[in-house]
């Protein structure tokens, strides 16, 4: 399983694996900086996308969100 955390910042990111007792650098964990995070990403059923924080503010929104409907749509 991996999770993918959307927050408005990485410093939002790092709260939320405080939060969570996981590492930011653990590679079950993926902070969606931006849309080119999610080029490529082939999403399976137990994969998990978090909502974090201000993660609507985030000056890349609309377009991760494309991104992210997209990698849904092909979820395995």
């Amino acid at each position: 399983m991996i999770r993918y955390v959307l927050a408005f910042s990485e410093n939002q990111f790092r709260n939320w694996c405080s939060s969570n007792g996981v590492s930011p650098v653990d590679k079950s964990v993926i902070y969606i900086s931006g849309p080119e995070t999610l080029m490529g990403v082939h999403l399976e059923s137990k994969d998990q996308v978090i909502y974090y924080g201000s993660y609507h503010l985030h000056p890349q929104a609309f377009e991760i969100y494309q991104r992210l409907k997209i990698a849904l749509l092909n979820a395995t």
